[in-house]
């Protein structure tokens, strides 16, 4: 009997994990690791595709800027391409509820402007304005 007491007072006097809560501690980590990693990921493939999107509309603006200057106010279709990316800009008349003859005493006229821009992995990004421009003179 007092070989038995000795031993069982030693197992529970014993400090330490057993295998099993190692093992178990180990899943659990390594879960948590696989979840964490993915996650980054995740945020990196986002940051990338924010980058990308960044590139459009960075070239949508460099086009918007171009209006008056380089690309005539008028309504028409222009369009080409430059660093890795297809732009198009449509300028057109605006529809007959948006009609601009009262504006400024028809000197000026409202103009709609669509700029398109995609790349080639087939990201687009649109922007959309209006300008007024002065009235031609007939």
């Amino acid at each position: 009997m007092q070989l038995f007491a000795a031993r069982s007072r030693m197992h529970t006097s014993s400090k330490g994990f057993t295998l099993i809560e190692v093992l178990v501690a180990f899943t659990i980590a390594s879960i948590m690791l696989v979840a964490l990693l993915q996650g980054m990921g995740r945020g990196l493939r986002s940051i990338d595709r924010a980058d990308d999107r960044q590139i459009l509309v960075n070239a949508a603006q460099n086009q918007m800027a171009r209006l008056g200057r380089q690309i005539e106010l008028r309504p028409g279709i222009e369009s080409g391409e430059g660093d890795g990316y297809r732009w198009r800009v449509s300028i057109s008349d605006p529809p007959p509820d948006l009609a601009s003859d009262q504006i400024a005493g028809g000197q000026l006229r409202l103009l709609m402007i669509e700029i398109s821009v995609s790349d080639g992995s087939g990201a687009e990004f649109h922007l959309q304005t209006m300008r007024l421009v002065e009235s031609e003179v007939p």
